[in-house]
């Protein structure tokens, strides 16, 4: 039995991001960035742009540093293990296919980077550590620090057709 067609990941890339305003944004460096608004965050894990700003994330701190790993994956990946808080799975077109991360409003740029084909790609996201941070938050503002990898995320893009 061939194996060739199974999920497997192209690339992955993990670090942390800082977030400002509760947000970090997925970008496509190359793309076209002329006359876009970046997506309004709101209560949804993930909100999906266009051109260069192609999503925006929804932390549950206003400012931390969330433990984030992106990957790239052949086709549909399987359901990620462990228990996750909140998930989504969304829909996107990539321009240019040069991704990274960076935060909420600065764009201050954080160790993720992805070459992808251009084409229409799922993106599914999966957090988990909300709790947890939302808990420790005030002992961080007290001792003047974020916190740092205390919220997790796993970002998965896989083709699809439009």
């Amino acid at each position: 039995m061939s194996t060739d067609n199974a999920p497997r990941p192209q690339a992955v890339t993990d670090g942390m991001v800082r977030t400002e305003a509760h947000m970090f944004n997925l970008v496509d460096i190359e793309a076209t960035v002329a006359g876009q608004r970046p997506p309004a965050p709101g209560p949804a894990l993930v909100t999906v742009g266009a051109g260069a700003l192609l999503a925006t994330f929804s932390s549950e701190l206003e400012d931390n540093q969330p433990q984030v790993v992106l990957e790239h994956w052949t086709t549909g990946p399987p359901e990620p293990e462990g228990p996750w808080e909140r998930q989504a799975l969304e829909q996107l077109t990539v321009q240019a296919g040069q991704l990274a991360l960076g935060s909420g409003i600065s764009g201050l740029p954080a160790p993720h980077r992805l070459t992808v084909p251009p084409g229409h790609y799922r993106l599914g996201v999966w957090c988990r550590g909300r709790a947890a941070a939302r808990a420790g938050e005030l002992a961080a503002i007290d001792a003047g620090t974020a916190l740092k990898g205390v919220e997790e995320w796993l970002i998965r893009l896989w083709p699809t057709s439009a």
